[in-house]
């Protein structure tokens, strides 16, 4: 799996070829109004909050060893490769960060404010 998070910290998965933004499945934006019906047209694209930053149960990305079962008995596992998890709300991503797109903050040093 991969996976961004975009400048404004919104989480995004790659399905298929594209960098989809991911809906929270737990927040709507606006209350349903009498003329909408549930799984029909409610809710739209209008009527989400994206999974982000924003979010308190939303983790920082953790970079992490990929390891592989050495197959000699007794052999501790071999390194083949990095992976990246995220903590959210129910699950923790485990793929590929491709970018993490969020302003950093600003060194100690530099002009500026540092936070």
């Amino acid at each position: 799996m991969r996976f961004k998070i975009d400048r404004a910290g919104a989480l995004h998965i790659e399905r298929g070829d594209t960098m989809t933004e991911q809906k929270c499945p737990f927040v709507d934006v606006l209350p349903p109004s009498e003329e909408d019906v549930p799984g029909e047209n409610y809710p739209d694209e209008d009527n989400y909050v994206p999974c982000g930053h924003w979010c308190p149960l939303f983790g920082e990305p953790q970079k992490g060893d990929l390891l592989q079962q050495s197959s000699m008995q007794g052999a501790p596992p071999v390194k083949v490769g990095e992976i990246h998890g995220l903590q959210l709300c129910k699950v923790q991503l485990k793929g590929d960060l491709v970018a993490d797109e969020r302003p950093q903050p600003k060194e100690e040093g530099e002009s500026g404010i540092v936070i």
